[in-house]
């Protein structure tokens, strides 16, 4: 019976130890998951990426330097012709006819003479 009592006694302190150290990973857990601990962890982990995306972009800047500049060079004339195609539409229309310079057998003139 006195072995029954201390194996039960050894029982008890086992589960107690073992109920303290859920209950510590439980409150650890809690603390993880808290809404300032999420955001905190959040904001590490963007700053973490953009400083990763910003090293790649540096490295294959400095490798492929030909490759960047005609791709900053492609997209400036893009832009260019982008802002100016009025202008250019203009240049392969040619200049702007004025009513004065019309021919005779224009369609307009006829529309009237056969109305009248």
């Amino acid at each position: 019976m006195a072995n029954d009592e201390h194996r039960l006694a050894e029982d008890r302190a086992l589960r107690n130890t073992a109920r303290a150290v859920l209950d510590t990973d439980v409150a650890l857990l809690r603390d993880r998951l808290s809404p300032s601990n999420l955001k905190d962890r959040a904001a590490d982990g963007i700053e973490a990426a953009k400083l990763r995306v910003s090293d790649t972009v540096s490295d294959i800047t400095t490798n492929h330097r030909g490759a960047a500049a005609a791709g900053l060079t492609a997209v400036a004339a893009v832009t260019a012709l982008f802002f100016g195609r009025k202008t250019i539409m203009q240049a392969f229309r040619g200049p702007p006819v004025d009513a004065a310079e019309e021919p005779e057998n224009s369609l307009p003139q006829q529309i009237e003479s056969d109305t009248e």
